[in-house]
């Protein structure tokens, strides 16, 4: 009798298996897309949270920068294109008047 229960237990796990790996592997797929999605939401927001820190950093004044326009010639023009992921999402003109920057005209695209 023991013989008899022991090959057929082998036997019965043995289909078992082969019935439950698809559910086995369909629940493992869903699990790792949303394993993935999850996982793809908190890089991009470390990548944009070091690119602001980046940014910050970039932008702030050690305290010995001179933000005048003494020395531009009267009548120069700036433009400043603004890009987002490569794109240009818009531009401004400046223009010297008076010794002064003065904005000139805004494009948005």
């Amino acid at each position: 009798m023991r013989d008899l229960i022991g090959t057929n237990i082998v036997k019965g796990i043995g289909v078992g298996i082969d019935i439950e790996t698809p559910n086995l592997e369909k629940d493992i797929d869903s699990n790792i897309s949303d394993l993935v999605a999850k996982m793809q939401g908190t890089v991009d927001y470390e990548t944009a949270m070091t690119t602001a820190r980046v940014v910050t950093k970039n932008n702030s004044s050690d305290g010995n920068s001179i933000n005048s326009s003494e020395g531009i010639p009267e009548g120069s023009v700036f433009i400043l294109k603004n890009e987002i992921d490569g794109q240009s999402i818009g531009e401004s003109v400046y223009k010297v008047v008076n010794g002064k920057l003065a904005l000139a005209g805004k494009r948005v695209r």
